[in-house]
Order: structure tokens, then sequence, then C-alpha cells
């Protein structure tokens, strides 16, 4: 344990100095895997095929906010889809538009969190997303990481449906084929149950991580899974999720795993050493339980010169008191 801890500490010191450059790059390297995994799903034509361009556009997130990543994927999306159909990239411009618009409306930033919450089903563990928001941002993270669950289940509508618009002559034709094509999408049960379990999760994650009992964000992260498994299992047996279990235990498992480890390398409090104090003002009292966070044991400083020439003279200065005694 004492590894641990002198290990995480050299790294949250080298972080510490060198964040500047570090953010950047992890913002620009995020990047990179939110649009190759867009070309993942959309084949390797058009604009994600080429990954010229995408490595382009991850080096301009490098000096870009977090918001540009989910734009660029956004805009890579709509074109992949301007060579499949017109009609079907204009329908989706105006769902990204209303994801957009809602994401503002809340002001919660965090925006970053609709391309990351993709990715991670893409990389098959989407719930670990709900203990992040939980643990490690903000309340109003519920609406990024809803908006990101809604994008990566549109993502895959899109790829699964975008060859199938025909160009019909007549207008009426052709929208009400588009809206019978979007309206069984919006319908679909298993999505919006999906989105109501992270979010339940989160809020529950979040909210129990705040309570000053001992150990309580490793709590938070048990409750929060536990209500993701207890959702995802109920909807799978009415037929409204379709999951392999073995496969969904699996990822559960390691996104448990994988929160208690970010959780204990971010988080680590030291309940045994708690203290509770109590001081007052004009016009307040107050009490406070303070928790240190855990830290390696202090090394036993090496003696410097000056010390060991004090322990020196005070060795002589006692031999010549015992010669005089």
């Amino acid at each position: 344990m004492t590894e641990f801890l002198l290990f995480r500490e050299r790294v949250q010191d080298f972080y510490q100095k060198q964040d500047y450059w570090l953010l950047p790059l992890f913002r620009a390297f995020f990047a990179a895997l939110s649009f190759f995994s867009v070309n993942a799903v959309f084949g390797h034509g058009g604009a994600s095929g080429n990954p010229l361009l995408l490595l382009l556009l991850s080096g301009l997130c490098f000096f870009l906010p977090w918001g540009a990543v989910p734009l660029f994927a956004g805009a890579l999306i709509l074109a992949d889809l301007y060579r499949v159909s017109l009609f079907f990239m204009l329908a989706a411009a105006f769902v990204f538009l209303m994801i957009l618009l809602f994401q503002t409306a809340f002001r919660g930033g965090h925006a970053e969190l609709i391309a990351l919450v993709p990715l991670l089903f893409g990389l098959k563990i989407p719930y670990l997303a709900p203990a992040l928001c939980g643990l490690f941002f903000g309340l109003m993270s519920f609406a990024p990481l809803a908006l990101g669950t809604f994008s990566y289940y549109f993502l895959r509508f899109l790829a699964a449906n975008a060859g199938k618009v025909t160009l019909e002559s007549e207008p009426e034709k052709l929208v009400n084929q588009m809206a019978e094509i979007f309206l069984g999408f919006f319908e679909d049960r298993g999505m919006l149950l999906m989105i109501f379990s992270m979010v339940i999760a989160m809020l529950l994650i979040y909210t129990i991580r705040n309570m000053s009992f001992r150990n309580s964000w490793y709590t938070a992260v048990g409750a929060g899974f536990s209500a993701l498994l207890l959702f995802v299992f109920a909807g799978s047996r009415k037929g409204l999720i379709s999951i392999s279990a073995p496969g969904f235990l699996l990822s559960l498992l390691f996104s448990v795993a994988l929160s208690c480890f970010l959780t204990l390398f971010f988080h680590d409090a030291d309940f045994r050493a708690a203290e509770r104090l109590s001081f007052e003002d004009d016009e307040y009292f107050y009490y406070v339980k303070a928790v240190p966070k855990r830290r390696p044991p202090a090394p036993f400083p090496s003696p410097s010169k000056e010390e060991e020439r004090e322990d020196e003279d005070e060795e002589e200065e006692e031999k010549g008191a015992e010669i005089v005694g």
C-alpha cells in the first residue's frame, strides 16, 4: 500500500507540474479516439475514412476547448451522411442541433461527455459513464450523460438506416418515408430505459458520495451499479434490451473495479484519522468533520552536517564533564 501511495504522489506531482501540456495532449488523444470510432461506425468511406483529416482535427483539438470534440465528431457524421442521402443528413443535422440546444439550456458544462459516452459504449464499458459523472463531475452532468447515451443509439440508428432511404420523386412520399424511419427510433423503449438507468445511477452515486459517513464514495459506487444491474436485467426480462448476460456482467464488474481504482487514486480518505472541530464567529457556531487524505509515511530525514557536528560537540562536552567529575 505504501508503494502505491508513493506512486500516486509522484503521478499527481508530475501532473501538477506539467498540466499545461498534459491536458491538451490528453484532449487531442481523446479527440482522435472519438473521430476514429466514428470511422469504425460508418465504414472507411467519406470524411471519417481519411486518417489525415482525423489526425488534423485531433491536432486542432489540442488548442481548442473540450466542446470542440463533439462538434467535430458531429461534422464528420454529417459529412459521411451527405454522400449517402442529403435528406438523411438534414434530419440528422436537426437532431444534432436539438442536442446542442439541450446541452446549452442546462449550462452544466462538460460537453465532452457527449463524445465520451458513445466512446465508452464502443469500448464495451458504458456503465463506467454514470460512475465518472457521479464521482467526479457536478450534478448537472446528468444532462450530457443522457445526451451522450442518446447520441450512441442515434449513431447506431444512422449507420443501420442511412442506406435504406430511397429518392422519391414526390416530396410527400419522401417526408412520409423519413418520418416512418425516425418515428421508430424515437419510440425505442430500450434506448429510453438505458437513458433512464444511466441518469438514475449517476444521481444515486452523486447523492451518496456527498454524504458525510465513512467510505461514502465506495458505498455510492456499489449503490449506483446495483441500480444499473437491477434496471438492465429488468429491461432484459421484459424484452426491452437485448444483452448477453456474461458480457454484461463482465462489463459491469470491470466498470466497478475501474471506478474503485479511480476513487482510490483521486479520493483516498483516511477515516480513522477523522477529527471533529468546532469554532464560532459573531453570527454562527461551526461544527466541522475533517477527514484527512491518505498520504504515504514521511521518510526519515537524513541528518545534516550541522546536526552531526552539534551531536559530536554534545558528545565531547559530555565526555569532558565526566573527566572533570
